[in-house]
């Protein structure tokens, strides 16, 4: 790995809907790089 003095940050968000279009699933990942 390079080293850099600043950082950056990757954000995902994933929901997933039912056939109601509710929601039955939330992923929430934060990476740090």
């Amino acid at each position: 790995k390079p080293s850099a003095s600043t950082s950056s940050k990757s954000l995902t968000v994933i929901i997933t809907f039912d056939d109601n279009k509710s929601v039955v699933d939330y992923a929430y990942q934060s990476l740090s790089f």
